[in-house]
């Protein structure tokens, strides 16, 4: 069967309420623009924008975006991109591959995969050289309060992990839920490249389980180079995340772009982990 997506910028709630084993999801019953979805308790992006959206053929609910889900394209410049990769690349970096994509974290050290590599997850009882990698203070001076300036998270110094992740050709990340130890709000930078994001059920903080899953209901974000994702209540807790390991990314302008070997993406995801939530197993 031919996979169908549907692109929107205006979009109309129908008031559904979906439930998938004692798990439900309630949809408000609004019309609106995608950008003048307000959450109680979370701020609206300065210069937020309009997220091209696309949904599987089998999406159940509205044509909206998940509450919590801000979306803000341009929050950097080009030259502010390049300030951030010199950070990344230059003197200093420390881009690891302990799974397929490359990482490095500033601040607290702490990733949950589905791999046990204990390098990722240390925990309190650690080595406080284990716990910590670069400086906060190696990054722009300017970015975090920047991203704190959302309304994000409630201070800059609440920001104790910005952790850089690499994707190269068509590689991904798997469908997961946050950790709760990575709080309540998170918040990625998108730099160099774009890639489609997607999004689907959750139940009690995990994926549905595969055999309940179905693979043509979900929602795809596209993230733009130099634009800021943020997730917060719905749309952090009630929705797992991935990028697929497709070849094809679908602009705004209706194009598609091929990742090939030479495809380069970079983001970065700003957390206030919670210290003392962290685990060294999944």
């Amino acid at each position: 069967m031919r996979r169908t997506w549907r692109r929107v910028r205006i979009v109309a709630a129908a008031g559904v309420a979906a439930s998938i084993r004692g798990c439900p999801l309630i949809w408000g019953s609004e019309r609106l623009h995608v950008t003048a979805h307000v959450t109680p308790g979370i701020a609206n992006l300065p210069h937020e924008s309009s997220p091209v959206l696309s949904f599987g053929e089998s999406w159940r609910g509205p044509r909206e975006t998940p509450r919590g889900l801000r979306y803000c394209r341009d929050f950097v410049t080009e030259e502010e991109e390049a300030e951030i990769m010199r950070s990344l690349d230059g003197d200093g970096s420390a881009w690891a591959r302990y799974i397929r994509r490359a990482q490095q974290f500033y601040g607290l050290v702490y990733y949950q995969t589905s791999h046990k590599v204990p390098a990722l997850q240390p925990t309190g009882q650690s080595a406080e050289e284990d716990q910590y990698g670069r400086s906060l203070r190696e990054l722009p001076e300017w970015l975090v309060p920047r991203v704190t300036s959302t309304g994000a998270f409630n201070s800059t110094a609440e920001v104790n992990q910005v952790q850089g992740n690499e994707y190269l050709e068509d590689s991904g990340i798997g469908l997961h839920v946050e950790d709760p130890a990575a709080g309540d709000s998170l918040a990625t930078l998108s730099l160099l490249a774009p890639i489609e994001f997607t999004l689907m059920r959750a139940c009690d903080g995990k994926p549905l389980n595969r055999e309940l899953r179905d693979q043509h209901d979900f929602i795809k974000v596209l993230l733009e180079p130099r634009s800021l994702l943020v997730l917060q209540g719905e749309s952090r807790h009630h929705f797992a995340h991935a990028i697929r390991q497709s070849k094809l990314v679908h602009l705004r302008d209706g194009s598609i772009l091929r990742r090939t070997e030479n495809y380069r993406r970079v983001s970065l995801t700003f957390r206030s982990i919670l210290k003392e939530q962290r685990r060294a197993e999944r």
